[in-house]
């Protein structure tokens, strides 16, 4: 499914004559890594501070022996690391756990037009104030993955404010639109068919979105 995405896409931009918009690496940023050990996988939180989005971002770790310890085989699970969003790339991974401060290389590639960038972690954003802002929010979805809902909730939320959110399918799709007065909004499986979903959650002009998958 992977290669005849990326195939169909690759033959639809020749077509039309469209030229692969190069990302600068240095407007990129990895704030955060954890492990979700209940799912066996890594969230890596990469902020997107360039002009140009990451089409069918995939995200890979290494330890500092070189191995990779996260998303062995390569996959991507977004359509698109869109510009100015904070995605947290959800990967599977070999670890069992983390002790103190992950070191390693995170490496971002574009899967459509064969562009990576690569960051040694913990790294130090050349951003001015974008690690403070990335660190001091979090999205956070559970149970995930759910068989009947799904609910996504944003840290360090200022009661008052008005939160929304896009649902896509990984084909960027839109499905749904929530609105919610709190930090708090459920996703019901309802209607919809089991596999990976896109949450992109608005909060104060800025963009964050995590993969969510209902069985």
């Amino acid at each position: 499914m992977k290669h005849s995405l990326i195939a169909l896409f690759v033959s639809f931009f020749s077509i039309i004559g469209v030229k692969a918009q190069t990302v600068n690496c240095t407007n990129f940023c990895v704030t955060q890594i954890e492990i979700d050990t209940l799912n066996n996988e890594l969230d890596v939180t990469i902020v997107n501070g360039d002009t140009n989005q990451v089409n069918y971002p995939v995200v890979i770790v290494t330890d500092l022996a070189g191995d990779t310890v996260a998303n062995i085989n390569q996959l991507f699970y977004l359509f698109a690391h869109l510009s100015g969003d904070t995605v947290v790339h959800s990967i599977p991974t070999s670890l069992n756990d983390l002790t103190g401060t992950f070191t390693g290389t995170v490496y971002l590639s574009d899967a459509l037009f064969n562009i990576t960038c690569s960051y040694t972690v913990p790294m130090t954003c050349s951003l001015v104030g974008i690690n403070e802002y990335a660190q001091n929010i979090s999205l956070i979805a559970y149970p995930n993955p759910a068989s009947e809902e799904i609910n996504i909730q944003l840290t360090n939320f200022t009661t008052g404010d008005n939160l929304s959110a896009s649902l896509y399918d990984i084909t960027g799709r839109e499905i749904n639109q929530y609105q919610s007065t709190s930090s708090l909004i459920t996703i019901k499986k309802e209607n919809l068919d089991a596999g990976i979903y896109f949450i992109r959650v608005v909060h104060q002009g800025k963009y964050y979105s995590k993969k969510i998958i209902f069985n």
